[in-house]
């Protein structure tokens, strides 16, 4: 008997998606598992196109910006004479856009299955919510858990990706389940503000500074954008600032991160950490401005002495001693792999991203699925802010399920083609 090549397909999609929107609790179980994932659906949606002859997807004016940044990434690294695990790295890179495209294309087109990213995404930010708040309160959290790094609080993680976490992947749920609450009366709106509380209070405990920013920024803009948001927003900021007003009691390590570390990090940003690896990065982009140094340039550079400076070139810019395995921005991570070709070319493929995501929020403005999709991704692109190696899995995987989801409901928002007689 003959399979259905139909069924097959139909049995692969269905596969696929539970796959795909299991990223969210993969990247808090597991690495290894999430990167098998990432993989196997890159590699997946290359396969199905190639077996129905299909390319349509593939002309994305974003995906084929995304294609030019990774060809150049992958000859910039085989010009650095790079050995063969950054080759690998540089031709991996490109799972990150295809990712992108089977979920806008393929996996997400459907109503029903962004209802269930919906669900599963907001289970998943609630989990970590919960999880956080009891390593608050108790000391552990539900599932033992402790805190794996002092002066943080690390949810399920093992390292400090509260907050990074939530700020992704919290907005889609938390929006839509506040506009909801709100027509249910006061009773709603006090509802609607307590897990407004309870999520913005998540992110601030979990201590890392440009999230717990980044997700003010994100309640503001949200409430003025969906006016349903506004009262509840109100209502919910008053005890997350009572919770602020009683940090230096109740959350010491907190405080002194946000109150005190923070203002030190502004007025000495040269010497500090973040100031020292930006000279490092730079050192290393004048070395090769145009072309780059190929995949993963910081992580394998950053300890070669020939770098060892300062800002005006002075002092050895703290020497080994402050290397880590990214320069902590997006931006200057494509410039030293790249150059600036590679840069412009990142750039490039991270605005036409934008402007096809914000297609889909301009014809549903009052869509607080869409608004809470939109505006994360949209934050991520700004420029001045650290923020986790592009291509690692803990923040790439849920990235690129939202990044897929926003553009698959963009393309859903986009109206129907008339054809004229």
């Amino acid at each position: 008997m003959r399979a259905d090549p139909e069924a097959i397909e139909r049995f692969g999609t269905r596969a696929a998606l539970i796959a795909a929107l299991s990223l969210p609790v993969l990247v808090i179980l597991s690495r290894s598992a999430a990167e098998a994932v990432f993989a196997a659906l890159a590699i997946g949606f290359l396969l199905r196109l190639w077996r129905r002859r299909e390319s349509a997807a593939l002309r994305a004016p974003w995906f084929l910006a995304a294609c030019a940044y990774w060809a150049w990434l992958v000859l910039a690294t085989l010009a650095a004479s790079a050995d063969v695990e950054r080759v690998l790295v540089a031709l991996a890179w490109g799972r990150f856009p295809l990712v992108m495209l089977a979920l806008s294309s393929w996996l997400l087109v459907s109503e029903e299955a962004r209802r269930w990213a919906l669900r599963i995404s907001g289970t998943a930010a609630l989990a970590v919510a919960v999880e956080t708040w009891a390593q608050f309160l108790f000391g552990r959290g539900l599932t033992g858990t402790g805190r794996a790094v002092p002066g943080y609080l690390s949810g399920p993680f093992r390292r400090p990706r509260v907050g990074g976490f939530l700020l992704l992947v919290m907005w889609p749920a938390l929006f839509a389940a506040v506009a909801r609450l709100r027509r249910a009366g006061a009773g709603g709106v006090v509802a609607a503000a307590l897990l407004i509380a309870v999520a913005l209070g998540a992110v601030l405990l979990g201590g890392q500074r440009v999230p717990a920013a980044g997700a003010l920024v994100v309640l503001l803009l949200g409430a003025w954008l969906l006016p349903a948001l506004r009262l509840p927003v109100a209502v919910g900021l008053v005890p997350v600032l009572a919770m602020a007003a009683a940090a230096p009691v109740l959350a010491p390590e907190a405080f002194a991160r946000y109150a005190q570390e923070f203002p030190r990090l502004l007025l000495g940003f040269a010497e500090s950490h973040y100031g020292l690896i930006l000279a490092r990065a730079l050192a290393i982009f004048a070395a090769s401005p145009w072309v780059g140094h190929g995949a993963e340039a910081f992580r394998h550079l950053c300890r070669d002495p020939a770098f060892f400076r300062g800002w005006g070139g002075a002092g050895e810019g703290g020497g080994a001693a402050i290397c880590v395995t990214h320069p902590h921005n997006h931006y200057l991570e494509a410039l030293t792999d790249g150059g600036v070709i590679g840069l412009l070319l990142f750039a490039f493929f991270q605005g036409l991203f934008a402007l096809a995501i914000l297609r889909g929020a301009l014809a549903a403005p009052r869509d607080a699925v869409r608004i809470g999709l939109v505006l994360p991704l949209l934050l991520g692109l700004w420029p001045l802010q650290t923020a986790s190696a592009f291509a690692g899995i803990e923040s790439a995987a849920p990235r690129c399920l939202l990044a897929g989801w926003a553009l698959a409901a963009a393309a859903a928002a986009r109206p129907p083609a008339t054809s004229s007689a």
